[in-house]
């Protein structure tokens, strides 16, 4: 009877917690079905565990700004494709030629309103 989103943190911190932990965890859409405070917790639970076990790399895809608002810029890393030859270019938020902005805002609103023109494709 649970749902979806909490079935998903429920395995994701499951994984984490087990005696043998994968090195590196690839998640896709951390964000799926989590409401935006949910989201905020789950990544408050993944912190705690990986501050024991630092040997962890946890690799995460979302689209929810309320998820990125629990990274600082340099942990955010924005993939554009450049138009026209299928290429994928991966830049820091953090690496944002316009620094105002990114200690102005949070970093879910700064992501969603800086677009992807700052990557100079």
């Amino acid at each position: 009877m649970a749902s979806e989103g909490t079935l998903f943190a429920v395995a994701i911190l499951t994984i984490l917690h087990q005696e043998v932990c994968p090195r590196i965890v690839l998640l896709d859409d951390l964000d799926r079905g989590l409401h935006p405070r949910a989201q905020a917790d789950l990544i408050a639970a993944i912190r705690a565990v990986l501050i024991d076990r630092p040997e962890v790399q946890i690799i995460a895809t979302g689209h929810s700004p309320y998820i990125v608002d629990s990274f600082k810029p340099e942990e955010v890393v924005v993939l554009s494709r450049v138009d026209g030859i299928g290429k994928v270019v991966a830049r820091r938020l953090a690496d944002h030629p316009d620094q105002r902005l990114v200690k102005a805002l949070t970093t879910g609103e700064f992501l969603s309103a800086s677009g992807k023109d700052w990557f100079g494709l």
